[in-house]
């Protein structure tokens, strides 16, 4: 949820994720899965009103060595769930130490995964949605 405009002081208001509200309200009766990808392309149809309904794409540059979505791709796995609420508590985890996630996300700053969301689902190659005709 980002919300586009102003505040009536001129601030810009700050960008809340969907997950942050969910869990404000639902604490953990809510599980928030947050999807990462290595790399690849992504398609959707624009969410702001006043651009009218027209369909986006962009591509997912590959995640530089030390971020977290290189780390999965060096798991080999191609994808897979990764539960991380069960690691929540545990600040001595490195499942918990800030981290940039992909440099396309969360505007490549660091962040505790475990704060974000309750697992990551991670693919590494993303391929884009089509619209149905």
């Amino acid at each position: 949820v980002v919300a586009n405009k102003r505040l009536e002081d001129g601030s810009v208001p700050r960008e809340v994720r969907a997950g942050e509200l969910l869990r404000k309200h639902f604490n953990d009766r809510v599980y928030t899965i947050l999807a990462v990808s290595f790399e690849g392309a992504w398609a959707a149809p624009s969410i702001k009103r006043e651009d009218g309904f027209h369909w986006q794409s962009g591509v997912v540059r590959p995640a530089s060595k030390g971020t977290f979505a290189h780390i999965c791709k060096s798991a080999g796995l191609g994808a897979f769930i990764l539960d991380v609420r069960s690691l929540r508590d545990n600040d001595g985890h490195w499942i918990n130490r800030p981290m940039v996630i992909h440099p396309d996300m969360f505007e490549g700053k660091p962040k505790r995964l475990s704060d974000l969301c309750d697992a990551i689902l991670f693919v590494e190659q993303l391929k884009s949605s089509r619209p149905i005709k």
